[in-house]
This record gives C-alpha cells, structure tokens and sequence, in this order.
C-alpha cells in the first residue's frame, strides 16, 4: 500500500518493497511509476527495502498550486528528510533512472552522509541538453515549448517528419507519440520538464567536494540509447577518469528490466 508524505505543497508517494537490512530510494523514468521495482524483490528483496517513489506528476506523487517558475528542489529535499526521519533510517543507498537521476543526484548533493551507493542508469542530466535547457530555461524557448505542446496535432507531425534528421527507431518514435497524444499528457510533459529542469547537479565537482571516490557512484549506459547521449556522457566520464561504468547490451526502455534479469 502507498503511503504519501506531504511537505508544504508536495505530495510525495513511495511503495516499500522488500525486507532487507539494507535501504534503496528508487526513482523511474519519465512515463513510469514507482511499481516498475516492484520486480526488483525477486532479485535484491532479501538484501534491500526498497522505497520506491513516484516522480512528480507520475502515479500519485503531485505539487498542489503548481508553478513552473519555482525552484522545489529545497522542498523535495525536506520531503526525503521526512521519510528517513519518520522510518529511522540512519543510511541508505539510491538509484536513479533516466529523469528519477535527476532526483538522485539532489539526494546526494543534500544527504550525502547518510548515502552510501549511488546507481545511475541511462542517466539524464549529467550533461547539458542544448533543446532541454533552450524549453526550460531560455525565454523564447519556453514560449515556443508550451505553444507547441498546446498544439499537440502540429507537435506529434513534427516529431515524425524529425525522425528522418535524428534516426528514432520505431519503438522511440512509439513511445514520444504516445507521450503527447492527450491534453493531460500533454500540461504533463510541460509541469515535468520545467520542473526538473532545476533539479541540476555538477556531478563530478559534487563528488570532489564530497571527497568520494569511483565504488562510491556506479553508472550504467544503454547500448542501444536513442533518448541519453552516450558518446558524450563517456567523453566527460574519461575527463574526469571515471571508470566504475558498465555498457549494457540493451535499450533505454529495457535498462532496468535488463538490471533485474541480470541480477
């Protein structure tokens, strides 16, 4: 049964998974909720709890009166504060895939002592997204985001006539249609880009001053990832020598179902 934490105006749902010693906080991808780990007690239930939570405007976790113009990050953090207080956890570890990295890596940027593991998989916002950032932070792309997104017909034949520029694979091109064909999903996609898009983390300047070394962060790729950039995720994980990485042969949907399997 889920059970919400609310801090001022955020509601935020968890289901607890498993009844091992040691603790996760689990984040999904866009699209998901938190039942997608709900496989993960067939392989790491013995040795995990899992708390796993919704991202906001996903399964039951939501902002009341939301603003895209506000910063929640401080709030969030108080969120997770709550939980770890009212459950006397004392350390726990975390996993982060796609957007829920972006919820990770605030964790650990405000509870870094009381974390011990992070896991990243197919992990956005580690570098820049030129058209991410231009939708989210750049005053003419915001307004062209949402008159866009208000105009879901012209949007979805955009996206089509953009496969033959960025090669989507059919299962890609699938999954983003799907993503925008209702106005409710459509002012979705909008409140979550805009609201993660402050939830921004210098990774490797975090991790120095933290003054943790690679066991520490486990990142994991997607072989066949048409939606994370791979090439240049590698590039800057060799700036910095970064080698606790692995390269899994598989896509970005099915990173986290090759996890469980793999296990």
């Amino acid at each position: 049964m889920g059970q919400i934490v609310k801090y001022k105006s955020l509601y935020l749902n968890y289901e607890i998974y498993g009844e091992g010693k040691s603790i996760l906080f689990a984040f999904h991808g866009f699209g998901q909720s938190n039942r997608i780990f709900k496989e993960f007690v067939n392989t790491h239930g013995s040795n995990y709890k899992i708390y796993a939570f919704d991202l906001f405007f996903h399964g039951k976790s939501y902002i009341e009166d939301f603003n895209p113009n506000i910063d929640y990050t401080t709030d969030f953090v108080n969120a997770i504060k709550l939980i770890t207080e009212e459950n006397k956890i004392e350390k726990f570890d975390v996993f982060g895939y796609s957007i829920g990295v972006r919820s990770a890596l605030i964790c650990l940027q405000n509870l870094h002592t009381i974390i011990d593991k992070v896991y990243i998989a197919s992990p956005d916002g580690i570098i820049n997204n030129f058209w991410f950032d231009f939708a989210t932070k750049n005053v003419i792309g915001k307004k062209l985001f949402r008159y866009f997104l208000i105009r879901s017909s012209l949007l979805v034949s955009l996206i089509k006539l953009s496969r033959f520029i960025v090669k989507f694979n059919k299962q890609t091109l699938t999954y983003i249609c799907k993503s925008v064909n209702t106005e409710g999903k459509i002012f979705n996609v909008y409140n979550i880009w805009m609201l993660y898009s402050f939830f921004n983390v210098d990774l490797f300047n975090l991790l120095n001053k933290i003054n943790r070394n690679n066991d520490f962060l486990t990142i994991l790729l997607a072989k066949n990832d048409q939606i994370i950039n791979n090439p240049k995720i590698i590039k800057l994980l060799k700036i910095h020598n970064f080698n606790n990485y692995k390269i899994l042969n598989t896509n970005h949907y099915e990173i986290i179902s090759h996890i469980i399997h793999a296990s």
